[in-house]
């Protein structure tokens, strides 16, 4: 996975809705709210990698629109069984 995507509140919503969903507890209309994070909220509990570690950014998901989509990797998919 990628940490950033902790970042986006829609992801951070699914999330914790999911866990309160699975541990039986009633889950409020809209599902599970969290504040927004600050970069330094993104960064603060990240593994350290000593000098050398670059500090995360807070998505831009207007940047994923010029992406085009992933590649399937058919021989990969393939060894699922059905």
């Amino acid at each position: 996975h990628y940490h950033h995507v902790w970042a986006l509140d829609g992801f951070r919503t699914v999330v914790l809705t999911a866990l309160i969903w699975s541990a039986g507890i009633e889950v409020p209309e809209g599902g599970v709210k969290s504040k927004p994070l600050t970069e330094d909220d993104l960064n603060d509990n990240l593994d350290s990698y000593g000098k050398n570690m670059k500090r995360l950014k807070l998505p831009n998901p207007s940047d994923w629109k010029k992406l085009g989509p992933a590649r399937i990797d058919e021989k990969r998919e393939a060894a699922f069984t059905k």
